[in-house]
């Protein structure tokens, strides 16, 4: 039979020991301190309270890139890239183009202003530098020929004018803008008019008196036919062209020249009446009206009307200012009287 602890059923007993444990323990204190002269070691001091850990971050691997996305980025970058570097060419291509047209269309202002103030050899020199400049580029080649034969025309210089209308010959890919087409046609039958080529003028200037021509070079057209009919005795094809031109062209610049050719289509062919009207109508809508001309007409009209008296009164006033170079109306009051 086993033996019962003295502990196990005696609560109290079990106290009374712990109570002689603890007051031993202080008695051996006691005598270190009287035995060694000295205080009992001081216990330990209280650790401070350890915060806890902050939880671990984990930072994610970096994804994978998609090749797909990867490609399609490149692309997009490279387009964009394209894009610029096209925009860029344009720019410096459009600034060259700019600064090309400035230089070639300064030698054409240049001269318009010397044709301006009539010194005409200077605007060929600058027509010149500008039909240069041109490099045969249309219609620069021929706006630039035209201003030169116009330049040439006023200084009499035929032949440079023919070397004018050749070198554009030779050099034109063709003009299409039905302005510069049809300013050199015009242009090229003035110098076959100067080179008293009358019936080539006409022929040359004939297609722009159609409705289908430039406004401008219509009108011109219609005085120059006029002009070299008048100059061939044509006086049929010279009152078409003059009344057409103030028919459709009745407050231009040329139509007082338009109005004395039909006056003096009227008196060749005694249409006396009507030659009195022209130069009445030019009277009070022309002030500008060369006065002697005029008076001409006028001289040949009161002969037509067999008022003798009066047309060699009239031209004896006027004699002083006969003209200094040949004049054919001149000549024929001078014959009658």
């Amino acid at each position: 039979m086993e033996r019962p602890s003295f502990t196990q059923d005696n609560p109290g007993a079990v106290r009374a020991v712990g109570r002689s444990a603890a007051a031993a323990s202080l008695l051996c204190l006691l005598i270190y301190g009287r035995v060694y002269g000295q205080a009992a070691p001081p216990a330990p001091a209280a650790r401070p309270p350890v915060a806890p850990a902050a939880p671990a971050t984990i930072t994610p691997a970096p994804a994978v890139p998609d090749a797909a996305a990867a490609a399609a980025k490149a692309a997009a970058a490279a387009k964009a890239a394209r894009e610029q570097a096209a925009a860029a060419a344009k720019a410096a291509r459009e600034k060259a183009e700019a600064e090309a047209r400035a230089a070639l269309y300064a030698h054409r202002e240049k001269g318009l202003r010397a044709m301006g103030d009539r010194i005409y050899a200077a605007a060929a020199r600058f027509f010149l530098a500008y039909r240069k400049a041109a490099k045969g580029q249309e219609p620069a080649l021929t706006d630039a020929t035209i201003l030169l034969v116009r330049a040439y025309l006023e200084q009499n210089a035929l032949a440079d004018a023919d070397k004018a209308l050749e070198h554009h010959s030779k050099n034109s890919v063709g003009v299409t803008d039905p302005y510069f087409r049809d300013g050199l046609t015009y242009w090229s039958a003035a110098v076959l008019l100067s080179h008293g080529r009358w019936q080539e003028a006409t022929a040359k200037a004939t297609p722009l008196m159609q409705k289908t021509a430039v406004a401008e070079f219509r009108n011109r057209a219609l005085e120059l036919v006029g002009d070299t009919a008048v100059l061939q005795n044509n006086w049929a094809q010279a009152q078409t062209a003059f009344e057409q031109l103030l028919s459709e062209f009745p407050e231009a610049e040329n139509s007082l020249r338009a109005r004395l050719g039909l006056a003096r289509v009227f008196l060749a062919t005694e249409q006396t009446r009507r030659a009195a009207q022209m130069l009445e109508r030019v009277k009070e809508q022309h002030a500008d009206a060369p006065v002697l001309l005029l008076s001409i007409y006028r001289v040949l009209l009161l002969l037509q009307e067999s008022r003798l008296s009066d047309a060699y009164t009239l031209y004896r006033n006027i004699d002083g200012d006969r003209p200094q170079t040949p004049n054919a109306d001149w000549w024929t009051a001078a014959s009658h009287l």
